[in-house]
């Protein structure tokens, strides 16, 4: 158990930098949401918000999603990972290159059915050829514990894109939805430029059949899971952009972003997390993974509820009186986000198993769900019935996953319980909070509330992982 102490301590000290910069980051980031929106016409920033959506919905297909393959890699081929990792980015990129291909012969369809203007789709292609690069080298960053390298790219990927957006919106004269997208994009071609130039590897493992069977066979069953993940997540502005127009995208844009906070912060844990889940379960500490799990589980849903609480006064802060009529999305949106975080983690266990091929399943019926819920309210309702479905549709994702780990697999690692119930009793508790929107007092006590019964409840196991931080705790 010394090595694994050891381990552990490796595992959770990066894990807690990795953490504490992302959260700084994001902050940066989120920071310059209200220069946007101010900048740009609600119409320039919805058509921008498309843009994203797109970029998120089709990165996947582009990348294979092969970068989820890398934390079972690491535990396969644990002296080969650069290899391996050169080698699946040479397969995506000749991937990417075949459908951009493809994308610029029909560009015009292809624009139509995304509803972005020919350059802006161009645009688009340009980011998902090279934005997979820099994914693979982040994922062999995290998976190495190589964290100063890891956050440097963080603050780039961060600072970069927001500080070109702005000097061309303020400078280049262009039209300023377009000129935000070009900031979004130019800054990761540049660094995947760079990565692709810095890297060497051999001919062999640029070309391994090997590499890209196994890749495939652990993330192509993953790709289809993460393209209606991205459905689920992204086709809302999509419908919204073609029942509602772009001004009701910026609304909903606005919220997502604001509840996308808790999402990124809690992806920025799950990814610190799954280096030392892997190898722990490995190891078969099936106990202390459980334990941890309650404490991400609880933690997810005190803060979902305490970004509910603040909603109104977030939109203001980071829209104006234009964005006021975004506020009461806020809620179904981030029970959303919070029923996305918790099935990731049976999402993690379908991925240690090598049981790929199932994950899909649940997640395309929930994609389908959400888009047959969104044609049916959102051209009568509008952007407030997206965030319902939404929310509806990620419940039944968190369901459909438990039951696949539980009956499909056999397999009871966590307290499943306990997960089912949190998300049960944060829908009750968003809900009195919608309703307490127009007292700001009762909402601040009771978001400080909850935070003070999750750290008495859940002090001892903060202290445990307190103190596995500290030196010598291995030998204690």
């Amino acid at each position: 158990m010394q090595t694994g102490r050891n381990n552990d301590r490796t595992a959770l000290t990066a894990g807690l930098w990795y953490v504490l910069s992302s959260v700084l980051i994001r902050l940066t980031s989120f920071l310059t949401t209200p220069l946007f929106t101010r900048l740009l016409t609600t119409a320039q920033y919805g058509a921008a918000g498309t843009f994203q959506s797109c970029c998120s919905l089709l990165l996947p297909v582009f990348s294979l999603n092969l970068m989820n393959s890398i934390g079972r890699a690491k535990l396969d081929y644990p002296e080969k990972l650069d290899e391996y990792i050169g080698s699946v980015r040479t397969l995506s990129l000749l991937v990417s290159l075949g459908l951009s291909l493809a994308g610029a012969v029909f560009l015009r369809p292809l624009s139509s059915l995304l509803s972005l203007r020919p350059e802006e789709t161009v645009l688009l292609l340009v980011y998902l050829c090279f934005a997979p690069a820099v994914t693979f080298k982040q994922a062999g960053l995290r998976y190495r514990y190589r964290t100063r390298e890891n956050i440097l790219m963080q603050w780039y990927l961060a600072l970069a894109p927001a500080l070109l957006s702005l000097l061309l919106i303020l400078f280049a004269g262009w039209d300023r939805g377009f000129s935000r997208m070009v900031g979004l994009t130019v800054p990761t071609f540049v660094l995947s430029l760079l990565i692709f130039l810095t890297a060497r590897p051999g001919r062999r493992a640029v070309f391994d059949r090997e590499y890209w069977r196994y890749g495939l066979e652990l993330s192509v069953p993953m790709m289809l899971h993460a393209l209606s993940l991205n459905i689920l997540a992204q086709s809302d502005k999509l419908v919204i952009a073609r029942f509602s127009g772009q001004t009701e995208v910026a609304y909903f844009h606005l919220v997502r972003n604001y509840a996308l906070l808790l999402y990124l912060l809690l992806e920025t844990v799950n990814q610190a997390w799954l280096p030392w889940f892997h190898d722990s379960l490995q190891e078969g500490r099936r106990e202390e993974i459980r334990r941890y799990v309650r404490l991400l589980a609880a933690g997810t849903c005190v803060l979902g509820l305490c970004l509910t609480a603040a909603g109104p006064e977030a939109v203001l802060l980071l829209g104006g009186s234009a964005y006021e009529a975004a506020a009461p999305a806020i809620p179904a949106t981030a029970l959303g986000i919070i029923c996305q975080c918790l099935y990731a983690h049976y999402i993690n266990l379908e991925l240690h198993m090598k049981k790929t091929r199932y994950a899909s399943f649940g997640t395309m019926a929930a994609a389908a769900l959400n888009l047959a819920l969104n044609f049916l309210f959102v051209p009568k309702y509008g952007f407030a019935a997206a965030a319902a479905t939404t929310f509806l549709s990620y419940l039944m994702l968190l369901l459909l996953h438990f039951l696949i780990v539980r009956k499909k697999l056999g397999v009871r690692l966590y307290d499943d319980r306990f997960l089912l119930l949190s998300a049960a009793v944060s829908a009750i508790l968003g809900g009195l909070l919608y309703l307490a929107y127009p007292y700001f007092p009762l909402r601040l006590a009771a978001a400080a509330a909850l935070a003070a019964l999750f750290f008495i409840v859940f002090r001892r196991d903060l202290s445990a992982a307190v103190r596995l931080l500290r030196p010598g705790a291995e030998n204690r």
